[in-house]
């Protein structure tokens, strides 16, 4: 070890030993002088400074982050007993480097160099603390990733502001290529310091709000109460926070974090029905384990958002069931909940007979912990839900508290300053000047919370028993009442003009100074207009239904008498939850943020079809598209999706490419929205024996589970084999069989149900069997599949005569054009996965059937298909492609990728007679002219579609183009067609793109 590189060496691979064989390691440190050779090499004066910050990492790694773990202590301290003389030298001598030059080391060292010693316990004098600070000013320009930005906020002290200012103006830079996760870990840092900064949380809000990736649970959570900490109320981010919530809701699996949540909703005022819709049914499915305290103050957040709904109405009896055997040990928790539940109108007499007597009301009393004031605010809850209910309850034994029961109490300003002052603090405050302020008005429901808090100075009318403006004054200058909650005070007392002592034109009138009047002046040039926080009506998720609820889909209806409104409810729901997944696969191309349940329980709602479906035209029909997800919406924006257009598709959607779980539910869900716009046929890759060993288990495996994997295929099951379109065209994935003698065999079919099924018969043939050139061939062993039949030319012909057929249409094989005609064109192949897993160089196609049956096809060229990648392998190939790039230029949306008139001339070919043959199909959208020397098409007709300029076209690549299939016509009627009328129409395009 005679270098630096070789000491260096040695040290990465004690580390990576020491993981597996800390005592071997031990036992060679001490035994080969290592510490004294790493000390020769790293403490000398001409010692670069980037080995003694790798040597500083190494010790770390090796023994002193894992001191406090005990399973590792012995050996931990075994291996640093030999470098505990080194550890304060290199400290030392990184001191006399950074003295010497701070920018000797770049800032991303020195960072984690700090973030070590955090870690590490270690005690720095003040001058190398200062040193430290310096190190950072001076290299501050060289911040060049969030991840830096973050590393700094959260390890180095930024107590002085010009530092703070720097490293935030550097965040404010790095905005615009932060994700999501960046975005919501700067914004955490800026509430946990109380930092409201006007020039950095709007674009994060904005960011945030605009970035594609979905929200974890986690990000959810912290913006949230990020937000209301902050009391910043951005709508766009306040909208995206809403939807995340609805579709992510049923990740939640923690109460606390539920409660947090509606927490933080409450404090930012967000009051979005479908939001706390999703909630409530969270709610109602995970009743059963809720703790005491967190199932009554989500009750009470509800009850505090003035929403409510049927389902919500109905738990009483199971709120009352999960409280009840805990409500001698919680009385507060059974209290809030039951007054929770009144404000929701969801409490039974029963449930109030039963539980708010007055011995029960005495034993929540007599609790050593509760003061004055909370004792005064129970009771005042009671007489509430009294006044609410309307319970008459003179009558009974122990009659519950009336009105009278607490107006009688007299509590004097005085003795409120006196609880102020005493040992409980704040709450019993708090709860006594809630009390003041509700005395004479129980007919408004009074909730615990901060804002709540305002509500009661608003009510106070200044008659010498209520606490005055300067009380109000003093209290918004208390230290220990938050920022926040103060700005949050004056917004709804001034903009809404609720302070009684105003209105009479005192002298003492509230007027906002310092921090507060800045902010409120800031508010008001956003055109900022806050809302009360009690509505004067209640509102309801029946009342205003939206296409953006999303429901769980654990939602279990019970239905009594009205079963058929509870299913058509139940369906809507769906229906709105497949719109979300379109919209998310066509957009983001993934289905993150939906749970598993919710994917499944769209896969049910697929309805079982018969082996034979018939369908009309037009349409455009699919063949194999294998998870090749990019491909098919490069299809779907040029020929349309439902339900503006009608769809078949052979099968085969999914294995070979990394999408595959995309692509059928992209289908699924289209099926389930437009039913008679979108048709899906069985292949031979939805059979469990072929998904399970091709890559769709393993994908389910590793995106979701494999669980899954088994429901899928019991929608596969339901799928129909084969379909006739116009009654002259029959379209499968495979091919015929000989089993198939009248119409009778395919309409009386058995869909395959098993493996088993799967393996002989015609089902097999429709999925297996393939056509030959070989025209003497009738039907021999399919030997290259090992499974099924092929078949030549003549049985294609015999076969179409005896069923009276046009055109047989079949997927199931690669076509280096994306289609190929057999039998004289009686039989075609259409596969629809161009760059077929990335091997086969082939064009993909598909093909439209106009209503009088002419057939054209759209065919895309080879592209490389990114739907064989990762979302990782996607993410560092963008990352590439832009390093290489000097200028990067934005990709443009999809939609604009159309934009312009397609012409484009194909070179010239050998001259045929010179006839001219000129072909369209029905709707206009394509035509395509053959003449003797060479091929034209043009793309016209397309809505939307502005042509390109001059000099755009001339400058451009060719995009597209196009051969002539000089063909036969598949005629619209009902006869069978003859050679003869093949040779004297066409009516067969080709447009590729």
């Amino acid at each position: 070890m005679r270098t630096d590189e070789d000491v260096m060496s040695v040290l990465g691979h004690l580390i990576s030993l020491s993981n597996r064989e800390p005592d071997m390691v031990a036992d060679w440190v001490k035994e080969s002088n290592f510490p004294s050779i790493l000390a020769s090499h790293t403490l000398r004066d001409d010692a670069p400074a980037e080995n003694i910050f790798r040597a500083l990492v190494s010790l770390y790694v090796l023994g002193y982050g894992q001191k406090k773990r005990k399973a590792d202590a012995a050996e931990a301290v075994s291996i640093l007993h030999s470098f505990d003389t080194l550890m304060p030298e290199l400290l030392k001598r990184m001191e006399v480097i950074l003295k010497g030059n701070l920018t000797q080391l770049p800032i991303t060292q020195i960072i984690q160099f700090i973030a070590i010693l955090k870690r590490l316990n270690v005690t720095l004098d003040a001058n190398f603390t200062t040193l430290l600070v310096k190190a950072i000013e001076a290299n501050i320009g060289s911040l060049s990733t969030p991840a830096d930005v973050i590393t700094v906020l959260r390890n180095v002290n930024l107590d002085k502001g010009i530092l703070m200012e720097q490293v935030l103006a550097k965040a404010s830079e790095l905005v615009p290529v932060m994700s999501t996760g960046e975005l919501a870990s700067i914004i955490k840092f800026l509430s946990d310091n109380g930092r409201r900064s006007m020039t950095l949380l709007p674009p994060l809000a904005n960011a945030l709000a605009k970035s594609f990736d979905p929200l974890t649970v986690n990000q959810i959570l912290t913006v949230s109460y990020a937000a209301a900490n902050l009391n910043f109320r951005d709508a766009a981010l306040m909208r995206r926070l809403s939807e995340e919530i609805q579709m992510s809701v049923s990740s939640f699996t923690s109460w606390r974090d539920m409660m947090d949540l509606m927490g933080s909703l409450n404090r930012l005022g967000i009051g979005d029905i479908p939001m706390w819709k999703c909630m409530v049914h969270w709610m109602k499915r995970n009743i059963e384990n809720a703790p005491p305290k967190s199932l009554s103050l989500c009750l009470t957040y509800c009850g505090m958002a003035n929403v409510s709904s049927k389902e919500l109405r109905q738990i009483g009896d199971r709120v009352a069931a999960r409280l009840a055997p805990t409500a001698n040990e919680s009385p507060i928790h059974w209290m809030n909940a039951v007054y929770a539940m009144t404000l929701l109108q969801s409490l039974r007499p029963k449930i109030a007979e039963q539980m708010l007597r007055k011995e029960f009301v005495d034993e929540i009393m007599n609790i050593k912990d509760i003061g004055k004031g909370s004792q005064l605010l129970y009771k005042l809850k009671i007489a509430q839900i009294n006044a609410s209910t309307k319970y008459d309850i003179r009558g009974y034994a122990g009659a519950m508290l009336n009105k009278e029961d607490i107006v009688g109490e007299d509590v004097k300003v005085e003795e409120v300053s006196r609880v102020k002052q005493s040992k409980r603090g704040n709450n019993e405050f708090n709860n006594m000047l809630l009390f003041l302020a509700s005395q004479n008005h129980l007919s408004k429901p009074m909730l615990t919370d901060d804002c709540i808090l305002v509500d009661a100075f608003a009510e106070m009318n200044g008659d010498g028993r209520f606490v005055s403006v300067k009380d109000w004054n003093k209290w918004m200058r208390e230290k220990h009442v938050r920022k926040g909650n103060r700005r949050l005070a004056f917004i709804y007392v001034a903009y809404n003009h609720t302070l009684r002592d105003t209105a009479r034109g005192r002298e003492d009138k509230l007027r906002p100074t310092g921090d507060i009047a800045m902010d409120i002046r800031h508010l008001k040039a956003q055109g900022f207009t806050p809302s009360p926080f009690v509505t004067d009506r209640k509102r309801s998720f029946d009342d205003e239904p939206s296409t953006m609820s999303v429901l769980s889909t654990k939602t279990s209806f019970t239905p009594k008498t009205d079963g058929l409104v509870a299913m058509a409810k139940r369906h809507t729901e769906l229906m709105v939850l497949a719109d979300r997944m379109i919209y998310r696969i066509r957009r983001w191309q993934h289905l993150d943020g939906f749970t598993e349940q919710q994917i499944i329980s769209v896969k049910e709602m697929m309805r079982p079809q018969p082996a034979l479906i018939e369908v009309s035209a037009p349409l455009v029909i699919f063949g194999d598209v294998h998870g090749q997800l990019d491909d098919l919406l490069r299809f779907i924006s040029i020929v349309g999706a439902p339900p503006d257009t009608k769809l078949l598709f052979l099968g085969d959607y999914v294995d070979r490419c990394k999408q595959s779980l995309e692509v059928v539910m992209l289908l699924f869900c289209y099926k389930i929205r437009y039913p008679n716009m979108i048709d899906l046929l069985r292949g031979n890759h939805e059979c469990a024996k072929m998904n399970r060993y091709y890559g769709f288990y393993e994908e389910l495996r590793r995106k979701r589970s494999s669980y899954m994997w088994k429901k899928f295929q019991e929608c596969f099951n339901e799928l129909p084999l084969c379909a006739l379109v116009g009654d002259r065209m029959l379209c499968m994935h495979g091919g015929i069989s000989p089993h198939i003698r009248s119409w009778d065999n395919l309409k009386n079919l058995p869909k395959p149900r098993t493996a088993k099924d799967c393996d002989h018969g015609i089902p097999l043939d429709l999925m297996w069997s393939d056509p030959t050139n070989d025209a003497c061939c009738k039907w021999q062993y399919n030997k290259v599949r090992n499974a099924s039949w092929m078949f030549g030319d003549e049985t294609i012909k015999d076969f179409c005569k005896k069923l009276e057929l046009d055109l047989i249409v079949r997927a199931h094989e690669v076509v280096p054009e994306g289609h190929q005609f057999f039998a004289n064109q009686r039989l075609v192949t259409v596969f629809s996965a161009p760059f077929y897993c990335g091997i086969e160089k082939n064009r993909a196609s598909v093909m439209k059937v106009s209503k009088k049956l002419e057939v054209s096809f759209v065919s895309l060229q080879p592209l490389f298909n990114t739907s064989m990648l990762t979302m990782a392998q996607k993410k560092e190939l963008a990352e590439q492609a832009m390093a290489k790039s000097p200028n990067p230029v934005p990709h443009p949306p999809k939609s604009d990728l159309l934009k312009g008139l397609l012409t484009v001339t194909v070179p010239d070919v050998p001259k045929e007679p010179s006839s001219v043959i000129s072909t369209s199909d029905s709707s206009g959208m394509y035509t395509s002219t053959t003449t003797s020397g060479s091929t034209s098409v043009k793309a016209a007709a397309v809505s939307g579609i502005a042509p390109k300029s001059e000099a755009a076209k001339s400058s451009s690549t060719a995009l597209a183009t196009t051969s002539a299939v000089s063909s036969s016509t598949v005629p619209s009627t009902g006869s069978a067609r003859t050679e003869n009328d093949s040779k004297s129409k066409s009516s067969c395009s080709v447009v590729t793109v």
